[in-house]
């Protein structure tokens, strides 16, 4: 990340991208556990990575130059794109969904991502949600 894109990225994703010891060590188990078992749900514990967004720090740890990604706050993807090189994507063709949230209808957007099937998961995207 050069200086001009350091100050177009929020403080809270600029946080993430910094990861040390334990913390960085708890988003990956996180991912390697969820990656693992498609379709369950993984938590990252609060006060995970100081400062950071915890929503972000998921697409950070997987996002790069080959892969797609869309989120429902512009700002934010447009953040994980510059910090990762990943390309920005509507939400029906990404690779990674962002749902940072809050939603009109409680509801987080689900209804057009990219899903898989049972014999190729990897098809779907893969989404993290903000949740309190």
């Amino acid at each position: 990340m050069n200086a001009s894109s350091a100050s177009a990225v929020p403080a809270s994703v600029r946080a993430a991208t910094r990861l040390e010891g334990a913390s960085s060590q708890q988003v990956f188990d996180v991912l390697l556990r969820t990656l693992a078992e498609p379709g369950t749900l993984g938590r990252f514990a609060p006060g995970a990575g100081a400062g950071a967004e915890p929503v972000a720090l998921g697409p950070l740890a997987l996002a790069d130059v080959d892969v797609t990604i869309a989120a429902d706050d512009a700002a934010l993807a447009g953040a994980i794109a510059r910090v990762t090189g990943a390309r920005i994507e509507s939400i029906d063709r990404a690779d990674i969904v962002v749902l940072a949230g809050p939603w009109s209808a409680g509801d987080p957007p689900l209804a057009t991502v990219r899903i898989g099937t049972p014999s190729a998961p990897e098809l779907g995207a893969r989404v993290f949600v903000a949740v309190d």
